[in-house]
């Protein structure tokens, strides 16, 4: 992000109050409907210009942006990444969700139900580890992993992040940016994407959804981890995220996500 731009959103930022991560309950957000946006970081002044009135922005360390690390586990033969592929109802995720910005770490299951809701279980992890230990692999069988003695990590996913929630702690959005990725086979980024998600108990018109209408963004499935891994692994099977891949193409005029290797 250019230094233009930073100050541009810094700017539309400073009416917003603020808040740490231990000014509100995060339980809530544990059961919910994701919705992504995907749209050219350009864009992110825009989206939250005059928002303050309807949402706090979450500021861990008194900076306006986070910083997020995300390491993928899958099988050898990537089951997670084909049931994603298939579509599946019920499918799964495996995941270390780091923040370096406060040197904590969650071991996450991340659920998609059959009725279209994302469930997220987490368990504190030690921060320097990547390593999923006993203790780790009964809870990931407490939550339906039943693999987890041939789990692998498969990708790891970095980028930046401004959070907001809103002023009735009900509906949550994150705009992630700078968005690289990384394994054995390669590495990549997103180039000049931005992804707006937003997390709320219900599909709802709120004032989030009303601002990126009024600016021509419009709601697709995307997933970090189908679309890096897709990238770097071209014989994984990927026909069913090809029409997500050549939206972000016609919107960018060039391959999004891309390898750089």
């Amino acid at each position: 992000m250019s230094s233009d731009l930073l100050e541009k959103i810094e700017l539309v930022l400073t009416p917003f109050e603020r808040l740490g991560l231990n000014d509100f309950g995060d339980g809530r957000f544990a059961e919910r409907r994701d919705r992504k946006f995907p749209c050219h970081i350009d864009k992110i002044a825009d989206i939250i210009e005059g928002l303050e009135d309807h949402y706090d922005m979450i500021t861990p360390n008194d900076d306006s942006i986070s910083a997020i690390g995300t390491l993928y586990f899958d099988t050898p033969d990537y089951d997670f990444f084909k049931a994603h592929h298939r579509g599946r109802a019920n499918r799964l995720k495996v995941r270390f969700r780091k923040y370096p910005d406060t040197k904590t770490s969650f071991l996450e299951v991340k659920k998609k139900s059959i009725k279209g809701l994302t469930l997220k279980e987490r368990v504190l992890s030690p921060f320097e580890s990547n390593d999923i230990n006993e203790e780790m692999r009964v809870f990931l069988e407490e939550n339906g992993i039943k693999s987890s003695a041939h789990l692998e990590a498969v990708l790891e996913v970095n980028y930046r992040r401004f959070s907001f929630i809103s002023k009735d702690r009900i509906e949550r959005f994150s705009i992630d940016f700078e968005v690289e990725f990384n394994n054995p086979h390669g590495k990549g980024n997103f180039g000049n994407l931005a992804i707006v998600e937003v997390k709320q108990p219900s599909l709802e018109t709120t004032p989030i959804i009303k601002k990126l209408r009024e600016n021509r963004i419009r709601e697709a499935s995307l997933s970090k981890y189908c679309l890096s891994l897709s990238t770097l692994i071209p014989e994984l099977k990927s026909n069913r995220f090809k029409p997500a891949l050549r939206s972000l193409q016609a919107l960018f005029h060039e391959p999004i996500p891309q390898s750089t290797v």
